[in-house]
């Protein structure tokens, strides 16, 4: 993995992070010691930590600093630590990250040069090979940033919707029933409730749209979820599209079988973390569907897809992520009708799915989900989805969706 960071505010290399912050934990927080006097603050975004390593933002802290004073000083950025320190008369700063390996001295005639030398490092005019560094420390370990390494990221999410268009296009309700020709659409709302060491809430708007070349051909379609991650007031905003074609293979009454090549582009950022970023790549999913006794179908899904990152620039905020993921989601699912409901049919289906990611590290590289769906209608249906996410390094969430077609 790595990440080229460049015209960012002090401190925004080691804030790579915004996609679901935890809410009962402060997400930036600086401890400092100045002449053996403690004090301490903690910020909800970047802009506001980057003050602190300037004279003004020190002598906030503690009114009684001077040029002269001894400091020792803790920074906790979203998960990552990282120290700082004055030695009594001396011009020089010394930073350390130790899960990034390290142990820099800035020496200028002053300590106000020495802050410029350490913002044009963090802003990446200096070493590139330690902030790829700090960035592998970060992406690796942080449940929260917006781009990659959690299920709730750019790369997380793009995998979940490109593996969804593939085995669900629009109004389809996981059973062996024909699809229709012509045009159709599809929307929605979703609420997350994540765990990352405390709570953090996504909202969605996934669209989609199809068109479908005569009774039960081929399937051109596009998607297109969008959503909101915040967390007291820090928000990262993402969203991507994707084109692809569901080329039905086989189309019996007891057995279905389609593959969808896709391409998908996505970004996402954050004003409150300083960083932006975008993610494409290609995907090819397989959809089989199986007739079981009792009216039950059997669904088997399965997805590979590729991401990689390009940089992307807004105002002074660039973070230049080189990111190789490859992604194998594969799931099941039951579907089954269950009668009627005023007038209109009912169909339940329950599935679960795993998710593997191999290529640059993630600190949640694998999870599962658990979803049960109920659908009232079969031409234009309204179908409701609860489901549980279960990762590693701690990561769960549960997801509450509303789906319409027409």
């Amino acid at each position: 993995m790595r990440c080229r960071f460049s015209f960012l505010p002090i401190l925004a290399a080691l804030a790579c992070l915004t996609a679901a912050p935890p809410a009962l934990a402060e997400l930036y927080s600086v401890n400092v010691t100045v002449d053996g006097v403690p004090a301490s603050r903690s910020y909800t975004d970047v802009q506001e930590l980057q003050s602190v390593l300037t004279t003004r933002g020190i002598a906030s802290l503690s009114p009684h600093y001077t040029n002269a004073s001894a400091v020792q000083g803790s920074l906790s950025i979203r998960g990552l630590d990282a120290t700082l320190s004055m030695a009594r008369n001396s011009p020089e700063i010394r930073l350390v990250v130790p899960r990034a390996g390290i142990d820099r001295t800035f020496s200028g005639a002053t300590r106000e040069e020495s802050q410029r030398q350490l913002r044009a490092f963090l802003g990446g005019s200096g070493d590139d090979e330690a902030m790829y560094e700090v960035a592998d420390a970060l992406v690796a370990r942080t449940l929260k940033d917006p781009i990659a390494g959690n299920p709730g990221s750019l790369l997380g999410q793009s995998i979940a919707a490109s593996h969804a268009a593939g085995i669900q296009p629009p109004g389809d309700l996981g059973t062996l029933a024909p699809r229709a020709a012509g045009w159709h659409f599809g929307s929605g709302f979703e609420f997350q409730s994540q765990r990352v060491g405390g709570t953090a809430r996504a909202y969605g708007l996934p669209l989609a749209a199809s068109y479908t070349f005569g009774a039960d051909g081929p399937e051109a379609y596009l998607s297109l979820p969008l959503a909101l991650n915040e967390l007291e007031g820090a928000r990262a905003y993402m969203g991507s599209a994707a084109l692809g074609l569901r080329i039905p293979l086989i189309r019996g009454e007891a057995v279905r079988w389609a593959l969808s090549p896709a391409y998908r582009y996505g970004a996402a950022g954050s004003y409150d973390s300083g960083n932006v970023a975008a993610a494409h790549g290609p995907s090819l999913t397989s959809d089989l569907r199986l007739a079981l006794p009792a009216g039950l179908t059997f669904g088997i899904g399965n997805t590979y897809a590729y991401a990689a990152t390009r940089p992307l620039e807004v105002g002074k905020a660039r973070i230049d992520y080189r990111l190789d993921n490859s992604f194998y989601r594969n799931g099941v699912w039951l579907a089954r009708g269950l009668g009627t409901l005023a007038g209109r049919p009912v169909t339940v289906s329950a599935g679960v799915t795993d998710t593997r990611v191999a290529g640059s590290r993630f600190a949640v590289p694998s999870w599962q989900e658990y979803r049960l769906s109920l659908s009232l209608g079969r031409e234009a249906p309204v179908s409701a989805t609860l489901a549980y996410t279960d990762g590693r390094a701690g990561y769960s969430a549960w997801h509450l969706g509303l789906a319409i077609a027409f």
